[in-house]
């Protein structure tokens, strides 16, 4: 029932425009694995779809959970691209290299201080 509770003031922040980020984030590891993304996915669409032809959603490149649960609910338009630039290259460590439009792009994640 507590699940539903949380949807339910989800989906009305949603509708109201003061949905905000918390200290108990949806995105942390014990919140992942219990529907709480997907349910809240479907919420969103069922409002946008009211007055849109479609929803986009971003994530960052590394965060490949986010990526999986979005290509699981059906999200395969590639749609736009970010890039960035780092100032202190060497404050980041390369996790994978990605090839799009015959371009190499390197997708990185801040080093901890315990690497530097």
């Amino acid at each position: 029932m507590k699940f539903y509770k949380q949807m339910r003031r989800i989906n009305h922040e949603f509708k109201t425009g003061t949905i905000r980020k918390r200290k108990k984030d949806p995105g942390l590891p014990e919140y992942q694995g219990r529907g709480i993304g997907s349910e809240a996915i479907r919420l969103t669409e069922e409002i946008v779809k009211t007055y849109s032809e479609s929803l986009y959603i971003e994530a960052s490149a590394r965060n490949i959970r986010a990526i999986e649960l979005y290509r699981k609910l059906g999200y395969d338009c590639l749609n736009t691209i970010t890039v960035r630039k780092d100032f202190k290259p060497e404050k980041f460590e390369i996790l994978r290299e990605e090839k799009i439009f015959e371009q190499n792009f390197e997708v990185k994640i801040l080093r901890t201080s315990s690497q530097t």
